[in-house]
């Protein structure tokens, strides 16, 4: 008997992109993005900034209501100074349907901060 009679299919998890969301947040401190997912879908956020012209301290992002430092989905801290992004990657599991990303950028005191003007960006990967 060459062949194993109790092998069960392996079953592996392929996402595959769906949209691509890239927001111009120069001198902004905060916003919001109207997301239409047809499936349920992985949200990966990530902000881009040039670090040698100050970046908020701190993230925050709500679904569907706007963000506090004692109410969010997610938080981060963007690149430090060797603009090396930390392994964790910062994905939310959404339903389908129409929902709101809302975000804020702070200062590690709470206080809202702006994005540099030139080259900082929102990125929404949106995978199903």
């Amino acid at each position: 008997m060459d062949k194993s009679m109790n092998s069960l299919p392996t079953r592996t998890y392929v996402r595959s992109r769906a949209s691509t969301i890239v927001r111009d947040v120069g001198e902004a401190s905060n916003g919001s993005i109207l997301l239409d997912l047809a499936k349920p879908s992985d949200v990966t956020v990530i902000t881009v900034c040039n670090v040698s012209t100050g970046l908020p301290e701190v993230f925050i992002a709500a679904i569907g209501r706007v963000p506090s430092l004692s109410d969010f989905d997610l938080i981060v801290s963007p690149t430090d100074f060797t603009v090396i992004k930390g392994e964790g990657n910062v994905t939310l599991r959404l339903p389908a349907g129409q929902t709101t990303f809302y975000w804020k950028a702070l200062s590690l005191e709470g206080d809202t901060q702006q994005f540099p003007t030139m080259g900082s960006r929102l990125v929404l990967a949106i995978d199903q």
